[in-house]
Formats: structure tokens, C-alpha cells, sequence
């Protein structure tokens, strides 16, 4: 049984009355062999065939996409060794952009961090100071096998450039021991390729948290806030 214009299943009496004055509509027939008024004829296999509105593709749900930039301000709590009493940081920071460079279920970001520590101590007479500064240009894959928009598991690598610098100063009235240990300004530069693998959960579009852990002697673990762009 085939699907009849809606004019002539409201009112069947005037079913002879279509045919002598067809009117241009679209009309979806479940059976070929019946007869159509003009205009645009469809039958059911045909229309399923050419309209799929379902079987479009989905795009991934990600976190991080091509395009997406990340900011990450966090704050070391574990580096190789203890932390000295008194010292400030290190603090870090780190910017990366999702390049349109798919690879498997994830993409590939590229980026900058920064950290940064220091460290004081006034006492018996004696005055040192000591800071650090890392820069480090890294690339990261953000791994999408998970489909999820708010959680992005990621790792790379981390090239670290350390720039550190002491001072020591005698603060004493001894001109003997002023004299013996003398004031010392030294800086130095180290670095270091590491490993690194993270997770971000974003509890709204823009904003979320992080954790990064890492194979660096200067920041083993740092905890933070990300913003999305």
C-alpha cells in the first residue's frame, strides 16, 4: 500500500478531484508502481538511500584539537632531592598550541614552558642567594582514544635549558673573615632532555586543572590550573 498525499487522507471525497488537479508537491511513495501527482517523486528505498541524516560522520569529541592553545600555571611539588628551607618555587608555566597535524587518535601540540625558583638565607653573619631559571621548548601528543571533551591525557618530550646563579656575601664586622671568604657571584647553565606525560581535566569549556609529571631533575611533579583558548 503505498502513501497518499495528506489532502486526500484528510478528505477521501476529494481524492478524484487531486487527480484531475494534481498540485506540485513532494510526495514519498512507499510503492513505485502507483501513480504520482506532478512535482518531485521519491520512493522509500530511494529516500533512505539519499537522505542519511545519521550517518554523517561525528566529529571527535577532544579535548585538544588542532588550533587549541593551553596555558598551565603551576607550582613544582616535587623535584629530585628535598626542597631547601626557604625557597620560593619553582613556579612554572607553559604555553601549547594543537598544530593541524593528526597522528593516530590524538594530535600534536607544540610549545614553551618556563620555571622558576629561588632561594635566600641571612644569618650568622653570612648572606647567600641563588636562582633558577628553565626554559624549555616542548612537543606533546594528546591522546584522544577516551572521546571525551573534558579529560586530556597527553605526553612528550621536554628539552630544559637551566640558567642558575649564586651569590654569598661575609655580613660581618671582621675584616680578617671578610677578607678570607671574600664575596662570590657565579652563574652557570646546565641542561637536559626529558620525559614528560600529564593529565588536564577541564571542569568548565575554558578552565580546568592539571597534573605533569616528568623525568626532570628540576620539576618531578607540578600542580596547577590550565586555560583553554
Amino acid at each position: 500500500m503505498g502513501l497518499t498525499s495528506f489532502s486526500a487522507l484528510a478528505n477521501p471525497s476529494q481524492g478524484e478531484a487531486s487527480k484531475e488537479a494534481p498540485k506540485k508537491e513532494t510526495i514519498l511513495l512507499a510503492n513505485k508502481s502507483e501513480a504520482t501527482p506532478t512535482g518531485l517523486t521519491l520512493t522509500y528505498s530511494q529516500a533512505l538511500s539519499t537522505y542519511k541524516p545519521f550517518s554523517a560522520k561525528r566529529s571527535a569529541k577532544a579535548a585538544v584539537s588542532a588550533g587549541t592553545g593551553e596555558l598551565k600555571i603551576g607550582y613544582v611539588i616535587a623535584m629530585k632531592g628535598s626542597k631547601p628551607d626557604g625557597m620560593f618555587g619553582p613556579v612554572s608555566a607553559s604555553f601549547d598550541k594543537g598544530l593541524n597535524v593528526e597522528l593516530g587518535p590524538g594530535v600534536i601540540s607544540a610549545g614553551l614552558g618556563l620555571s622558576f625558583a629561588s632561594y635566600g638565607d641571612d644569618e650568622d653573619d653570612f648572606e647567600t642567594s641563588s636562582t633558577m631559571i628553565v626554559i624549555s621548548p616542548r612537543a606533546t601528543y594528546h591522546l584522544d582514544l577516551l572521546q571525551n571533551e573534558n579529560l586530556d591525557l597527553y605526553g612528550g618530550l621536554a628539552f630544559n635549558y637551566g640558567i642558575f646563579s649564586y651569590s654569598f656575601e661575609y655580613t660581618g664586622n671582621d675584616p680578617d673573615l671578610k677578607k678570607f671568604y671574600g664575596d662570590v657571584d657565579e652563574s652557570d647553565t646546565d641542561s637536559e632532555l626529558a620525559i614528560l606525560a600529564g593529565a588536564t581535566y577541564y571542569f568548565t569549556e575554558k578552565f580546568g586543572g592539571f597534573l605533569e609529571v616528568s623525568s626532570s631533575d628540576w620539576n618531578r611533579a607540578s600542580l596547577g590550573v590550565a586555560i583553554k583558548f
